[in-house]
C-alpha cells in the first residue's frame, strides 16, 4: 500500500530518483509525529539524506555507464522522413471533392446562361415585329409593335389619353 502510494506520487508529480528522496524527506517531520513518546526508529533522522544521495549517486553512475543505443542522427532523419511521407501524400491525395464542386459550378453557370438566353429570345419574339413610327418634328422611328414604345406613342397622340389604360391603374387621373 506503501509502494503504491508512493509510485503514484512519482507518476504523477514526475519526480527523479533525488524528487523521490526529497518528497521522502519532506515527510519526515510528520512520520515522526505519528510515532509515540519515546519510540524511536535508529537510523531515522538520517536515513533520508543518505538515500537520497546514494539513489543520485547509483543512477549517475548507470548513465555513465551504460552508452545511448540510438545514434543522435536518427531523429532529424526520422522527423525529415515524416514531413517527406506528409508532402507525397499531401500532393498525392484525391481532390474528387474539389473537382466535384468545380463541376457543379460550371454546370450551374451553363444552365443558368442557357437560361437567360432561352428568357432572352422570348422576351424578344413577344415584343413582336418592328414597325416604323413617326413622332412630332418629323423624326421616324423604328420600335417594337408590342412594345413599351408603341404604348407611348399611342398614348402622346390619344386626343384623350387615358394613363390607366396605358401604364397600369396605379396611374389614374
Amino acid at each position: 500500500m506503501v509502494l503504491g502510494t508512493l509510485a503514484s506520487k512519482v507518476s504523477s508529480q514526475g519526480l527523479s530518483a533525488s524528487g523521490l528522496g526529497n518528497l521522502l524527506s519532506s515527510e519526515l517531520p510528520s512520520l515522526r509525529s505519528i510515532l509515540p513518546a519515546g519510540l524511536s526508529i535508529p537510523g531515522l533522522t538520517g536515513m533520508a539524506s543518505n538515500v537520497t544521495s546514494r539513489v543520485s549517486d547509483a543512477a549517475a553512475h548507470v548513465r555513465s555507464e551504460v552508452p545511448s543505443t540510438m545514434p543522435k542522427w536518427l531523429w532529424p532523419v526520422a522527423i525529415i522522413a515524416l514531413l517527406l511521407i506528409a508532402l507525397i501524400w499531401f500532393a498525392n491525395r484525391n481532390s474528387s471533392s474539389v473537382k466535384n464542386a468545380v463541376n457543379t459550378a460550371a454546370t450551374t453557370a451553363s444552365n443558368a446562361a442557357s437560361q437567360a438566353s432561352t428568357a432572352a429570345a422570348n422576351a424578344g419574339s413577344s415584343l413582336g415585329a418592328f414597325v416604323k413610327a413617326s413622332i412630332p418634328g418629323g423624326t421616324d422611328l423604328n420600335i417594337p409593335e408590342n412594345g413599351m414604345e408603341s404604348k407611348l406613342l399611342a398614348f402622346i397622340q390619344d386626343p384623350n389619353p387615358r394613363p390607366a389604360a396605358i401604364f397600369g391603374s396605379s396611374l389614374t387621373a
